[in-house]
């Protein structure tokens, strides 16, 4: 399938989630050319770089065990990387993109599953020091509901999650996330330790997305 950097934007108009696995399978060949060198998508840089800014901070050695929800391609497991990063797994349902992160060496196992209200991923709780969710909380993608409680389920007390969502959708009703991240507060789930407004693409559209990093209670 030919992709560019007009036709990339679609990854944003499928509500039907087989619809958008097969987009992504179809681009994963390209996805690394298309959204970096066209269209400068930063946001695995910088996310990578805030969350082991946190768990430098609080101690976290560079061995502490790091899942990558919605890793695609494995840009994000790269960023971790050259920051000497590399106990990392990945939660990704799109199988050609798995294919292109495993020739790069990043992951050490790779779940093919997809994060769902109602749906308990096959990871068992407490399994992770940390989550790093970049690029999946946008229009299209993921809702908070089901999504935020699993990667909180999944990550030990006093683990952190760090991920990004777009300015664009952050205040949408549709997708829940600031209801869902208050309601996580209010019920001492998690608290949280930071949140920012980054840049998300270079060129392109130039929306940012808040990057937040929360401590698991």
């Amino acid at each position: 399938m030919s992709t560019s950097a007009s036709t990339s934007i679609r990854c944003n108009d499928f509500e039907n989630t087989d619809q958008l696995i097969k987009y992504y399978d179809d681009w994963a060949k390209e996805y690394d050319k298309d959204t970096q060198t066209v269209r400068g998508y930063i946001c695995p840089k910088v996310g990578a770089k805030k969350l082991v800014e946190f768990l430098e901070q609080l101690k976290f050695g560079t061995d502490c065990r790091i899942l990558d929800v919605g890793s695609g391609t494995g840009l994000v497991g790269e960023e971790l990387k050259k920051l000497n990063y590399t106990n990392l797994d990945a939660l990704e349902p799109s199988e050609k993109s798995n294919d292109v992160a495993r020739a790069k060496g990043l992951y050490k196992k790779f779940f093919v599953e997809l994060i769902l209200p109602g749906k308990q991923l096959g990871i068992l709780p407490n399994s992770y020091d940390a989550v790093i969710s970049i690029g999946v909380f946008t229009k299209g993608n993921v809702k908070a509901e089901g999504a935020m409680d699993e990667m909180v389920r999944v990550v030990k007390p006093g683990g952190l999650i760090c991920f990004s969502i777009r300015e664009d959708v952050i205040l949408d009703k549709e997708y829940g996330y600031e209801e869902k991240m208050a309601q996580l507060i209010e019920g001492k789930v998690w608290t949280l330790l930071s949140k920012s407004l980054e840049m998300y693409h270079l060129t392109g559209d130039l929306f940012k997305c808040h990057m937040f990093v929360y401590q698991v209670l």
